[in-house]
């Protein structure tokens, strides 16, 4: 007789997966569902982030194109290319996260901030056969703290035609003056001031027309000079900078800036620290205008010239060089480092076409 095997009836004893696929391994906590559904909710959460950040460029974009430079505005939009920078990565991160829908938010986002920077990355093409050059600079002295031998240096060594200076002391005038700025650029036309009102403009050509601009709490100055052939009248300018309490004076300094440009009938040049970019609505409408701005004609990029001191590096393209009704083509434009400055200098290189 042949025993029945004991137990028969009874569970193994052998460990069991009771509850899980063959060949799943469960998770710590013994559920795999738990974790996705933790993994999921954290992807919602990054994504409703991002989307938010998404909506500020877009906030950002439209007070751009509406003007809307009103308050805390007037700073945020000149930091238009930073933002466009973010609205890219938070994109790539979606992408990165598969949130199709989100990502293609992110895009267009992404595709309209491009264009605003399209002007700075396609130049001008030199007409005619090349001929001279013209090297204009400008520099703010930060309250005449500016090593001015670094400035006198780069006149020297730049070969600069005009010179624009703001911010400029009688104490920085006199160092200027002792280290021979006479002798490249014999021709001046300043108006010292107490910390930041004081503005400058030198030339390697006779100053003629000398007037200094009325309804600025900072000193602006016109000229005229014959540069290269032509009679050119320039303008040497820095109005006042915004105040994220009070922007009304910063908007009607512009916008009187604007007017005095638009109203010279002939040939002209304007460059200097102009506490603004071509994202506000007075540089915006310049351009609109017929003036052509040096990073948009050299396809240089942002050039960014401010600030130097406060942050690692600069953040915003403040000095700025516009010419109007003149065949001068910038090709190269340059930002440079001066010891105690809060701005870099500013030197563009323009091309004049040989005249018959």
């Amino acid at each position: 007789m042949i025993d029945e095997p004991a137990n028969m009836d009874q569970p193994s004893a052998e460990p069991s997966d009771r509850g899980h696929l063959p060949g799943r391994v469960p998770s710590p906590d013994g559920s795999p569902v738990r974790a996705a559904r933790r993994r999921s909710a954290a992807s919602r959460v990054v994504e409703a982030i991002l989307l938010a950040v998404l909506v500020a460029v877009a906030v950002v974009l439209l007070a751009r194109w509406r003007g809307w430079v009103i308050g805390p505005l007037a700073f945020t939009v000149a930091l238009v290319p930073w933002w466009v920078l973010v609205a890219a990565a938070a994109t790539t991160v979606l992408v990165f996260l598969r949130r199709w829908a989100a990502a293609g938010v992110g895009l267009l986002v992404v595709l309209v901030g491009a264009t605003t920077l399209v002007p700075v990355f396609t130049s001008t093409s030199v007409e005619g056969e090349p001929g001279g050059a013209v090297t204009v600079m400008s520099i703010n002295l930060t309250k005449g703290a500016a090593d001015t031998d670094v400035v006198l240096a780069l006149v020297e060594s730049r070969n600069v035609d005009i010179l624009a200076v703001q911010e400029i002391t009688p104490a920085a005038l006199r160092r200027l003056e002792e280290g021979g700025i006479a002798k490249r650029l014999p021709h001046s036309f300043v108006r010292t001031g107490a910390g930041v009102r004081g503005t400058a403009l030198w030339s390697r050509t006779p100053l003629s027309n000398e007037r200094e601009l009325e309804g600025f709490r900072f000193v602006q100055l016109e000229a005229s000079s014959r540069i290269a052939g032509t009679n050119v009248t320039v303008l040497s300018a820095h109005p006042r900078p915004p105040s994220a309490r009070l922007s009304g004076p910063w908007r009607d300094e512009q916008q009187r800036l604007l007017a005095v440009a638009t109203s010279i009938a002939g040939p002209a040049l304007l460059v200097g620290d102009l506490n603004a970019t071509s994202d506000h609505p007075a540089l915006r409408e310049l351009e609109r205008r017929g003036w052509r701005e040096s990073r948009d004609q050299a396809g240089a990029g942002p050039v960014l010239t401010f600030p130097t001191e406060s942050l690692p590096f600069p953040v915003a393209a403040l000095d700025r060089s516009y010419v109007s009704q003149l065949d001068w083509v910038a090709t190269e434009v340059e930002a440079i480092d001066v010891p105690r400055a809060d701005h870099r200098a500013l030197l563009v290189t323009y091309r004049v076409p040989t005249r018959g």
